[in-house]
């Protein structure tokens, strides 16, 4: 019996952000053996070992949601015959700018900063909380995960400016906090 193939009957074809299209199989970790003391939240993505898929690549499900590819723990990979991601559901198609210092070409100093266009890009977008400042002004705190570089200042939507940025298992994931008007 040929225990590669097993999984692979219940594959589906997925088609990627760039066009590309791979097969894998979208679910639920089993809950028995390792998987017993831990609480699953959210899908997982089941490939085969040969699958050209990466944390950060974003592809459309069957369903037509729009999900992001992360790495998962070592210690819950699938052994020999397969790869398990974890998934996240995008949720929000944003726009990004990005402060950047405009040189002078003759005397090599900086002129004056502009805001530049760093295009469109699909994210996850949730409110995680609020922040009250020292003079008592509330400010909703925003959690953004996407497959894109986000630095600190960055402007999302218009409206949110990226207070923290982090690189966790695989993607970035960056806070946020509404821009004052």
């Amino acid at each position: 019996m040929d225990f590669y193939s097993i999984g692979k009957r219940f594959y589906q074809t997925y088609k990627k952000e760039d066009g590309s299209f791979f097969k894998g199989l979208i679910g639920k970790p089993s809950l028995t053996g390792r998987y017993t003391n831990y609480v699953v939240n959210g899908m997982m993505l089941f490939t085969s070992m040969d699958c050209d898929i990466k944390a950060g690549d974003i592809f459309t499900s069957q369903a037509g949601r729009i999900m992001m590819v992360m790495d998962n723990a070592e210690e819950e990979s699938c052994g020999p015959t397969q790869k398990a991601f974890t998934l996240r559901v995008l949720t929000k198609y944003v726009s990004w700018q990005r402060q950047v210092d405009v040189i002078n070409e003759i005397t090599g100093l900086k002129e004056t900063t502009e805001m530049k266009d760093m295009g469109n890009f699909w994210c996850s977008f949730e409110q995680s909380g609020n922040i009250t400042d020292n003079m008592h002004i509330t400010v909703g705190k925003y959690l953004f995960v996407c497959n894109k570089d986000l630095k600190e200042g960055d402007i999302i939507d218009g409206k949110y400016r990226i207070t923290k940025s982090d690189n966790l298992v695989g993607v970035t994931v960056a806070n946020a906090a509404k821009c004052l008007e």
